[in-house]
């Protein structure tokens, strides 16, 4: 019975792909690739969709369309949308994690700096943001990591999100009179920041807001100088690649591509 319906599920699967890309390519056939035109379509068929983006696709009859974060892969009539990755199995590359990627940035010159505790190693020309929370086993393995760089500027911004003692042990970091060598003392060391007082004020329910809006919901979080994101911790070697070196150009958002866990 499982075997079966799975059959049949998969049949009506393929169906549905041979359709689609049967109307697209007869689509294109009689003028489907003006790109401002099948842009105006959309709008018309779906006035309450915001659509950000619409461009040729980079597989043949299909326009890659984006809302927000989300990109779609349309045929030319605008009925049917493909959510999902592309992939191109000849140059073993995903194409759409390009688009994600690109569409994911974080644009640096808006993050508030004056809420972050900023470190320097050597001359500092790279720079590198980071979110993390004192009780977080992988943000400890990635502030070793900084350590061990060289020419870099590290902004960490306080996200105490595992509990209380997370955001106690946050405040005590923020509230002491060297805010970096307290973090640095009970990341590297195990050494507790001195109690803060009653009257201290903390950024992190700003920071909390900053977070959300940026789609962070887990520590560490890394936030290149062009604004390439990554989720958790990286070996100082990948974290030096990653982060470029001294002077070079902006990468582009495709280079993301090592993933290691965030808790």
């Amino acid at each position: 019975m499982t075997r079966r319906t799975t059959s049949s599920a998969s049949a009506a699967m393929a169906w549905l792909i041979s359709a689609l890309f049967s109307t697209a390519l007869a689509q294109s056939v009689s003028g489907g690739n003006d790109v401002d035109a099948f842009a105006a379509r959309l709008k018309a068929q779906y006035p309450a969709t915001r659509f950000d983006a619409v461009m040729p696709a980079p597989v043949p009859n299909l326009y890659e369309v984006t809302m927000g974060k989300n990109v779609a892969y349309v045929e030319p009539t605008g009925r049917y949308f493909l959510f999902g990755h592309v992939w191109d199995m000849q140059a073993r590359k995903d194409l759409t994690a390009d688009r994600k990627a690109a569409l994911d940035k974080v644009d640096p010159a808006a993050l508030p700096k004056e809420l972050a505790i900023r470190s320097v190693r050597g001359s500092g020309k790279r720079v590198l943001y980071v979110m993390a929370d004192p009780q977080c086993g992988y943000c400890r393995q990635l502030e070793r990591a900084v350590g061990d760089l060289d020419d870099v500027s590290v902004y960490t911004f306080l996200l105490p999100i595992l509990g209380p003692e997370s955001r106690r042990l946050a405040a005590d970091v923020w509230c002491a009179p060297d805010k970096g060598a307290a973090w640095r003392d009970w990341m590297l060391r195990g050494v507790p920041p001195p109690a803060a007082g009653p009257s201290c004020e903390t950024p992190f329910a700003a920071i909390e807001r900053l977070a959300e809006s940026m789609g962070i919901g887990a520590t560490p979080a890394l936030v290149a100088a062009d604004g390439r994101k990554h989720a958790g911790a990286l070996p100082a070697a990948e974290l030096s690649v990653w982060l470029g070196p001294v002077g070079a150009a902006p990468r582009d958002a495709a280079t993301t591509t090592v993933k290691t866990p965030a808790r």
